[in-house]
C-alpha cells in the first residue's frame, strides 16, 4: 500500500461518523444543470423513454423467488438458485454432467426468465426505475408498484426470499452453490440507493421486517463459507463482494464495518492495479476490456460510499492515482488491437465507460471522455450519447453523484 494511501485513510479515520452520514443523495442532478452540460433533446428523450418505461412496468406482474420451477438442493423455492454464466451441460456424457467451463460464453439458462437472477434484477431495476420516473413526474401509482415489489421480494412470509444465497451460481454434477454467486447480489446496491424515499411508503413494521432481511443477509456475508470465499477472491468478485458489502453497511450505518472495507479496497486497488494501469486479473480472461470496466465499475463504487464516509479512495491530490491511471489506460487504448490481442469480444465497448466518465469528471475534473466521442464510428457514438442522456438523469456532474450508477442502469 502506497504512504499516500496510509494517510489518505489514517488521517480520515476519525472523521467517520456514521451518525453524521448523509442518505445517499440517489438523484442529486436535476433537469436544468442536466441539460446545461448535455444536449436538451437528448436529456429530453431520455426523460420521456423513462416514463415509457416507468408505465409499463406498472402493467408488469410482480416478481418472486419463489415462482421459479427448478428448486435449489434444499428443495425450498424461497432460497435463490441460480446456475453458474458460463457453464454449460457436458457434450462428452449422456445424462450432460458434470458442466464443463466455457468461459465468455453465457448459458441462456443463466438469463432466462425462470432463473432468480434475472428476476432479482428485473426486480431492482423496475424499483429504480419507477422511483426516478416518479422524481421528473411524481405519481403515487409509481410508489405504490415499487412499494409492492419490494413486500414480495423481501417481506410477506409466503413469497419472501431467504436472507443468504446459499445456491447461487451452482454447477450441475459439481456444486451445489458457490461464493462466486454473491456477484448476483450486485444488484441490491442500487436498490438502497433508492431506500431512503421507498421506505416511507411502508408501515413500520415493513420496514422492520425489510431492515432485519437486510441485516441477516449482512451477516451471512460475513460469516458464512461463501461469503468468505468471495471476500478473499482477488478480481472483480473480492470488489463486488467489498461494494454490496459497502452499500448495506452505509445503509445500517455500520461504521466499523465500512472502516474496515474501505482498508481492505485501499490494498486491494494497490495489488490488482500495476503501473500501467492495466488490470492482470481481468487481463486473463476472454473478454479483457469487458472484465476491466467491470473491475472499475465495482472500485468506483466502493470509493463513492467512502467519499460520502469522509474517506477519500479517489486520492483526489495524487496526480497518479490508481483508479485514474486504470481509467485512462482504457480510454487510451479502446483500439489498440495489441493490448486486448486474444479478445473475443467482437466490439471493443466504448460506452462501457459512460458511468466511469461521469465520475472521473466529477472527481478528477477530467474531460478526454468527452472529447473521444467525436472520434467514434457512428454507431458506436450514438449508442455512447444515448447512455450519457440515460445517466445525465441520474448524475450530477458539477455536484454530488450517486453510487448505484455504476453499471446495469446505463444499460451495460
Amino acid at each position: 500500500m502506497c504512504w499516500l494511501s496510509v494517510l489518505c485513510l489514517s488521517s480520515c479515520h476519525n472523521s467517520l461518523r456514521t451518525e453524521d452520514l448523509p442518505a445517499t443523495d440517489w438523484l442529486g442532478a436535476n433537469v436544468a444543470a442536466n441539460q446545461e452540460r448535455f444536449n436538451s433533446d437528448v436529456v429530453v428523450q431520455a426523460v420521456a423513454q423513462l416514463q415509457q418505461q416507468a408505465e409499463k412496468i406498472l402493467r408488469k406482474p410482480v416478481l418472486t423467488v419463489v415462482s421459479k420451477k427448478q428448486l435449489p438442493a434444499s428443495g425450498n423455492a424461497h432460497d435463490y438458485f441460480s446456475v453458474g454464466p458460463y457453464w454449460w451441460p457436458n457434450p462428452e456424457t449422456v445424462n450432460g454432467l458434470p458442466w464443463v467451463r466455457r468461459d465468455g460464453q453465457v448459458n441462456p439458462a443463466f438469463r432466462r426468465n425462470d432463473s432468480d437472477n434475472m428476476r432479482m434484477g428485473q426486480m431492482v431495476t423496475r424499483i429504480h426505475t419507477l422511483m426516478l420516473a416518479n422524481y421528473y413526474k411524481p405519481d403515487r401509482r409509481k410508489i405504490a408498484k415499487a412499494a409492492e415489489l419490494l413486500r414480495v421480494w423481501f417481506i410477506a412470509p409466503e413469497t419472501r426470499m431467504t436472507p443468504h444465497m446459499d445456491f447461487a451460481q451452482s454447477i450441475p454434477g459439481r456444486t451445489t452453490g458457490r461464493g462466486i454467486g454473491i456477484i448476483d447480489a450486485r444488484v441490491l446496491v442500487y436498490l438502497l440507493d433508492v431506500m431512503p424515499q421507498l421506505q416511507t411508503s411502508l408501515t413500520s413494521e415493513e420496514f422492520s421486517t425489510f431492515k432485519t432481511w437486510l441485516k441477516d443477509f449482512y451477516h451471512w456475508l460475513q460469516t458464512s463459507n461463501n461469503g468468505i470465499k468471495e471476500r478473499m477472491m482477488h478480481n472483480n468478485h473480492g470488489n463486488f463482494y467489498d461494494l454490496i458489502s459497502a452499500s448495506i453497511a452505509f445503509y445500517l450505518k455500520d461504521q466499523a464495518g465500512l472502516q474496515q472495507i474501505f482498508t481492505r479496497s485501499l490494498q486491494r486497488v494497490e495489488q490488482q492495479i500495476l503501473v500501467d494501469g492495466s488490470q492482470p486479473h481481468e487481463l486473463i480472461r476472454t473478454r479483457p476490456f469487458h472484465y476491466s470496466a467491470f473491475n472499475l465499475h465495482a472500485l468506483f463504487g466502493i470509493a463513492r460510499f467512502a467519499e460520502l464516509s469522509g474517506v477519500d479512495l479517489w486520492q483526489r491530490k495524487n496526480p497518479d492515482a490508481p483508479l485514474l491511471r486504470a481509467y485512462t489506460l482504457l480510454l487510451n487504448s479502446y483500439t489498440d488491437n495489441q493490448r486486448w490481442k486474444g479478445s473475443e469480444e467482437a466490439n471493443i465497448p466504448f460506452h462501457a465507460l459512460v458511468p466511469l466518465a461521469l465520475q472521473v469528471k466529477r472527481v478528477y475534473q477530467r474531460d478526454d471522455f468527452f472529447l473521444k466521442i467525436k472520434t467514434l464510428p457512428a454507431v458506436e457514438r450514438q449508442r455512447t450519447q444515448s447512455l450519457l442522456g440515460r445517466c445525465a438523469l441520474i448524475f450530477d456532474v458539477t455536484a454530488i453523484t450517486t453510487v448505484s450508477e455504476i453499471e446495469s442502469f446505463c444499460n451495460y
